[in-house]
C-alpha cells in the first residue's frame, strides 16, 4: 500500500501536540499512541511508527513518507542535540502560520479565478455562436486564426523554456539550486529568509544544547545526512582543510544569515552564540511571515488588473471591429 502524505493541517496538529506531550515528560513512544487517540485516521501510520522506532529505525525516517521533506530534513538533526520537543513544538507553530497563509491566499484567489473562469466563459459564447452570425451578415470581423498562432507560439516558448531550466535545475545540486533562487525576483527574498530561519535555528538548538562546532561540521559531511547539510558539512571540512578558523569557516558557508558575522564576533561562548542563534531565528521566521503577509495583500489587485486589461484586450479585438460595421451600415 502506497503511503500518502499527511494534510498540511495534520501535519501541524501532530507535531504541536507530540511536543507538548514530550515537554510534559511523555516517552516518545508513548507520546506517539496517545497522538493515535487524537488522529484516528492516521492510527495505522503511527502504529507502524511506533513498531519502527521498536525496531531500532529513527524518527525522521519513519515520518518521511507523511510528512513534507523539508520538515524530515529539520528532524535528522535531533538524534544529534537532542531537543525533539522544543524542535517538534516550533515546527507545529510553524505549520499552523503556514497553514493561515495558504487558506488566506486561497480567500485571495477565489474571486478571481471565478472572474476568470467566467471571462472565458463568455469569450467561447461568443465566439461559438455571436460571432458565426455577425461574419453571415457580412459583419468584418478580425482573424482569430491569426491570435491563435501568437498563442501557440507563445505556449510553445514557454514550454521550450521550461523544459530547458528544469535541465539545467537538475543538473544542480542543492546549494546552487537555493543560492540561485535566491537571486529570483519576489522569491528569492523568501527563500532568503526562509533558509536563515531553519539554520539558525538548528545552529541554536545544536549549540545550546553543549555541541561544539567542530562536531556540527564533522556530523554534517556525514553520508547519513541531507544532501545540503552533507555539502555544507563537506564545504566547511575542506576549509579546515586549508587551515581556516574555526569560526571563520562556518562565518563563510553560504547561506547562512550576514548577521552571523556579529554573532561570532563578540567573542561569547558557543552556548551564549545558540542562544543568539534562537533569537536569529524567531527574528528571521517574523519578517518571513511579515514579507508572505504583504505579498498576500497585493496578489488579489494584481490578479484584478490582469482581469482588466484581458477585458480591454477583448473589447479591443471584438467588439470594436463589431461597432464599425454597425457604422457602416447605418450610413447607407
Amino acid at each position: 500500500m502506497k503511503k500518502q502524505q499527511w494534510p498540511l493541517k495534520t501535519q501541524a496538529d501532530f507535531f504541536e501536540l507530540l511536543g507538548q506531550l514530550i515537554a510534559n515528560g511523555y516517552a516518545l513512544e508513548r507520546a506517539l499512541m496517545t497522538v493515535q487517540g487524537v488522529l484516528p485516521k492516521q492510527r495505522l501510520a503511527l502504529t507502524t511508527i511506533v513498531a519502527g522506532l521498536h525496531q531500532g529505525q529513527p524518527l525522521h525516517q519513519l515520518l518521511a513518507p507523511y510528512v513534507r521533506r523539508e520538515i524530515a530534513r529539520e528532524l535528522a538533526f535531533a538524534s544529534v542535540h537532542g531537543r525533539l520537543s522544543q524542535l517538534v513544538m516550533e515546527i507545529g507553530r510553524r505549520e499552523h502560520r503556514r497553514l493561515r497563509q495558504s487558506q488566506k491566499l486561497r480567500q485571495l484567489l477565489l474571486y478571481p479565478v471565478v472572474l476568470l473562469v467566467m471571462l472565458a466563459g463568455l469569450m467561447g459564447l461568443f465566439c461559438t455562436y455571436l460571432l458565426p452570425q455577425l461574419q453571415q451578415m457580412g459583419a468584418t470581423m478580425p482573424q482569430l486564426s491569426h491570435w491563435g498562432v501568437g498563442v501557440g507560439v507563445s505556449v510553445l516558448t514557454c514550454c521550450v523554456v521550461c523544459w530547458l531550466g528544469g535541465r539545467i535545475w537538475r543538473r544542480r545540486n542543492w546549494l546552487q539550486r537555493l543560492q540561485l533562487l535566491q537571486r529570483v525576483p519576489f522569491i528569492g527574498s523568501l527563500v532568503q529568509l526562509s533558509i536563515g530561519y531553519q539554520m539558525s535555528l538548528q545552529l541554536g538548538l545544536l549549540l545550546t544544547s553543549g555541541i561544539g562546532l567542530a562536531t556540527i561540521v564533522k556530523r554534517s559531511a556525514t553520508a547519513d545526512g541531507p544532501e545540503l547539510v552533507r555539502l555544507l558539512g563537506t564545504q566547511a571540512e575542506r576549509g579546515l582543510r586549508e587551515g581556516q578558523d574555526l569560526r571563520q569557516v562556518i562565518q563563510s558557508m553560504p547561506l547562512l544569515p550576514s548577521e552571523c558575522q556579529h554573532l561570532f564576533a563578540k567573542g561569547k561562548s558557543e552556548q551564549a552564540i545558540g542562544e543568539d542563534f534562537q533569537i536569529l531565528a524567531q527574528r528571521k521566521f517574523e519578517l518571513l511571515e511579515r514579507q508572505v503577509q504583504r505579498y498576500l495583500m497585493i496578489i488579489q489587485p494584481v490578479c484584478f488588473a490582469v482581469i482588466g486589461l484581458i477585458v480591454i484586450g477583448l473589447y479591443g479585438i471584438m467588439l470594436l471591429p463589431m461597432y464599425r460595421n454597425m457604422g457602416e451600415l447605418m450610413t447607407w
